[in-house]
């Protein structure tokens, strides 16, 4: 699986997650969340034929769903590391900072 870091995509493992402190992980879930949504837009735009000129191999179906892994499973290491519902505080606030830049 693959998350992003705010400068890197990484692979990564479960163990690897795991290991991260509490503000690591929020750092990281909301980079990688807000970074699934970005490539899920360019591959939209790129399917309509608005942007043309992209490096395939970095918005990839491989690597949408590598990275939709890393989202699913930093959200499961929220549950265990907040709890339920911080978890789900995080989760909606990054939500909602995603769904605050759309116009």
């Amino acid at each position: 699986m693959k998350v992003y870091d705010g400068d890197n995509v990484l692979d990564v493992t479960k163990e690897v997650i795991a290991s991260y402190s509490p503000t690591k992980l929020v750092e990281v879930f909301e980079a990688t969340a807000v970074y699934y949504d970005l490539l899920s837009d360019m591959s939209d735009l790129i399917a309509r034929g608005i942007v043309t000129d992209v490096c395939d191999a970095k918005v990839s179906p491989a690597v949408m769903q590598d990275i939709k892994k890393g989202v699913r499973y930093l959200t499961v290491e929220l549950d265990e590391k907040f709890g339920t519902d911080s978890a789900a505080a995080i989760w909606k606030r990054t939500i909602d900072s995603i769904n605050a830049v759309r116009v």
